[in-house]
């Protein structure tokens, strides 16, 4: 039987609202990477899925490589001569963590490769140089709820329990980068607002941790970031308002957009999906898809073995 190598890792929802930058959930929705011995040197790609004309047509665009090559070169450890087959199902470029699933998987493949351990923590160290934003790191790598913070150049977070929850993604045909989301936010922000949001994802970590669901809705409410991007989403608005009529529990931009996404209680996805999609016909700018998924309780997964890298000495 062939030698293989498998790494798991899920799609995230950051900011859920009024966590700017701070708090994530870890969905249902996974990118799978196989790599196996070769006789070839070095590396051989083949991708599959979201991104995969985009990684053709631009070899630098493969960020699970860069993080990879990255991790092994910190190790000390030779690139192996490996086959990588990469199935891609999270959307790109459309708010649902893709480029944090690719960084984590090439951190977790650089030091499985590298016969070292694999811990939370050292992954989130090794990818965020690549992909800043631990608030979807975090939950990519542990699964979960997890709320996240910088401290110094350095990331440290807090996972809790997963709520038992649908989560309802509206994924727009069209996508936005981080990039060009931040430049729409201010400088600097009233006190008013500030103390706002910061009440508000308070009242949201402990509404999770208590399963007070019905406090949901109110935790999210958000004057930081999504009044501002909400202008690169056509149909937001009406989309979250069908939503909740639906029985959405709360609904947010999800990360920098443009998915919009919805928590509800599992027995109303089917319903919250056809109300978000019919407002999105009506308001919305071109096509979409709505993802029924759920909370995941698991983060990035790896099992497997590859014949062991030796280290270079020092």
């Amino acid at each position: 039987m062939t030698t293989a190598l498998f790494i798991s890792v899920p799609a995230t929802t950051a900011n859920l609202g009024a966590g700017f930058d701070t708090l994530g959930l870890a969905l249902t929705l996974r990118n799978d990477v196989w790599i196996t011995p070769a006789a070839h040197v070095g590396l051989a790609y083949q991708v599959e899925g979201e991104g995969a004309a985009d990684v053709a047509a631009e070899p630098g665009a493969n960020l699970f490589d860069r993080v990879l090559r990255g991790t092994l070169k910190k190790l000390g450890s030779p690139i192996p001569a490996a086959d990588v087959r990469m199935l891609n199902r999270i959307p790109w470029r459309r708010g649902l963590g893709s480029s944090s699933a690719a960084a984590v998987a090439g951190a977790v493949a650089g030091l499985s490769l590298a016969g070292a351990k694999v811990d939370p923590q050292t992954v989130l160290d090794l990818a965020l140089p690549f992909e800043g934003h631990p608030d979807n790191l975090t939950p990519a790598i542990a699964g979960g709820f997890t709320a996240a913070t910088l401290a110094n150049g350095v990331a440290r977070f807090v996972r809790l329990p997963p709520p038992k929850l649908a989560a309802v993604a509206l994924v727009p045909s069209f996508g936005i980068s981080t990039v060009e989301a931040r430049r729409l936010l201010p400088a600097q922000v009233s006190l008013g607002d500030a103390v706002h949001n910061l009440t508000r994802a308070s009242l949201l970590v402990a509404a999770i941790a208590a399963r007070r669901y019905d406090l949901l809705d109110l935790g999210t409410e958000d004057r930081l970031h999504q009044p501002h991007r909400a202008r690169l989403v056509p149909g937001f608005e009406a989309v979250r308002g069908a939503a909740r009529e639906a029985g959405a529990l709360a609904s947010f931009l999800s990360g920098s957009g443009p998915t919009i996404l919805a928590l509800g209680l599992p027995a109303r996805s089917s319903r919250i999906r056809a109300a978000m999609l019919a407002s999105w016909s009506r308001h919305g700018r071109g096509e979409a898809q709505c993802l029924v998924l759920e909370v995941s309780a698991r983060g990035a997964i790896v099992r497997g073995a590859f014949p062991r890298v030796r280290r270079r000495r020092t």
